[in-house]
């Protein structure tokens, strides 16, 4: 019942967008609406996968992304960094950035 009108929802949403395009002659329509159309298998089955386990907390960051940032650093800021000064969790980095 919850999944039908969503459904009703979604299109009463898209008619009167349609009725507002239709009334402002000069109006463009500059927005992507991709919700509108079914996605490939592979994201829902790996959002499936990935919130199988039911924890929704940090992530362990991957080795490889944090040369990335490194990398990056130096190639753009021309600064270097070491990976084991970089947080990427803003909470548990507040105290760091407010000494």
């Amino acid at each position: 019942m919850i999944l039908i009108q969503c459904m009703i929802d979604t299109i009463q949403t898209v008619q009167n967008m349609i009725l507002v395009i239709q009334m402002i002659p000069d109006m463009i329509p500059m927005w992507v609406a991709d919700m509108d159309f079914k996605t490939l298998p592979d994201i829902p089955e790996a959002l499936s996968k990935r919130v199988s386990d039911g924890i929704y907390g940090y992530s362990t960051i991957p080795e490889e992304y944090l040369e990335s940032v490194v990398g990056w650093m130096k190639r753009r800021h021309d600064f270097h960094v070491e990976k084991t000064g970089l947080s990427l969790h803003r909470v548990l980095s507040l105290p760091f950035i407010l000494q």
